[in-house]
């Protein structure tokens, strides 16, 4: 115990070497850990710990946290036992701040931690993480033939223990395809999220021109896979397995103010909803008074606040009352029309006239 606790201490309490720590000078040296454990006992321990058999590792083992992955498993287990999944769930990316030497530290400048780890995470909406897996590039893939199918095989490593539930599951662009949509629905996962207009068997929808503010077209597969085109200041693509086309409304804000209504996918407002309430639930925000408007997120701090880093757990979370069960089966639009019944392609563009969203009738099948 007393050694994990000096670790954790030595997590927020740098000092320029791992020696510097027992140093008897006042300005340099940590009483507490001195106290604590000797340091030649220290290094000792150090040197032997380990998590994983080296002796049974495979030579042509391509995993990077092989020496890690008992932990990982053991967590990604206490976090399920913890707490069972809600219908809704979420999987998206999570930065941990890293400048040292690893290789598989990834930078972005886009981002605002731009040198990190990568961690893929399955949240609920109030930010639980029920389980997660670390990024180690493209070359340290595990099974490289779920990349090779179906894009990112992130997705069915963080969703295996939902087959056969009709969970709700919501992602982003960089793991979406029709590819993937239709696996999780032949494992009764109900999916759906933002989708890039260049992935391979995008359908031809209406072009921007043709659409006005709240407008959307759509195309649908037989086994109901439909994928959108809505369109408010810029055009957003989306696609699900299990959502029909039915309209609904959103409020927008003009450029004076003005408060708007508009039409929208009723898919859509459940995407923006579940992401809000899982961004509520994980990230930080502090008042800048040089910006105006919205707070600006931290820069200088970490993004998840330090109950989630460190313990999982923390007061932000509302009180877990529901029951585990299964999730009730979203309603289903089939396509009347089949294109080509060799393989599963989307219809041919309609008239300008059906951009606005018209129901379709449920397959008689």
């Amino acid at each position: 115990m007393n050694f994990m606790c000096i670790n954790i201490v030595m997590g927020y309490h740098k000092l320029p070497g791992l020696h510097h720590y027992w140093a008897t000078a006042e300005d340099l040296g940590v009483r507490p850990i001195r106290e604590a454990m000797v340091r030649d006992r220290f290094m000792s321990t150090l040197s032997k710990l380990h998590l994983n058999d080296n002796s049974k590792m495979n030579p042509n083992n391509k995993d990077k946290l092989y020496k890690l992955r008992p932990l990982i498993d053991s967590l990604n287990r206490i976090f399920l036992d913890i707490r069972s999944p809600g219908e809704q769930l979420s999987v998206d990316e999570s930065m941990i701040r890293f400048k040292g030497r690893c290789s598989f530290k990834q930078y972005n400048p886009m981002k605002p931690i731009k040198r990190d780890y990568k961690m893929w995470c399955l949240a609920g909406n109030a930010g639980y993480i029920f389980k997660f897996d670390i990024y180690t590039g493209k070359g340290g893939d595990t099974e490289p033939n779920l990349r090779k199918e179906y894009g990112l095989g992130e997705v069915l490593k963080l969703t295996d223990h939902l087959r056969g539930k009709n969970h709700k599951v919501f992602f982003d662009n960089i793991f979406t395809s029709f590819a993937l949509l239709k696996v999780l629905q032949s494992f009764r996962i109900q999916a759906c999220g933002t989708i890039r207009p260049t992935r391979k068997d995008f359908p031809c929808l209406a072009g921007d021109k043709e659409l006005k503010r709240g407008d959307f077209d759509y195309r649908s597969t037989p086994n109901g896979i439909i994928a959108y085109k809505w369109k408010d200041n810029k055009t957003v693509h989306l696609a699900s397995n299990y959502h029909g086309i039915s309209p609904t409304t959103v409020k927008r804000t003009e450029k004076y103010g003005n408060k708007i209504t508009i039409p929208c996918p009723q898919k859509l407002i459940h995407l923006f909803q579940l992401r809000t309430e899982l961004a509520r639930g994980l990230l930080t925000y502090t008042k800048d008074r040089k910006a105006r408007g919205t707070p600006k997120r931290r820069k200088t701090e970490y993004s998840i606040p330090t109950s989630v880093r460190f313990t999982n757990t923390g007061v932000h979370w509302p009180k877990f009352t529901q029951k585990k069960g299964r999730s009730p089966e979203g309603d289903k639009y089939m396509c009347v029309k089949i294109a080509d019944a060799t393989r599963e392609c989307f219809h041919e563009p309609r008239s300008p006239s059906s951009f606005s969203g018209r129901d379709v009738p449920p397959s008689s099948d």
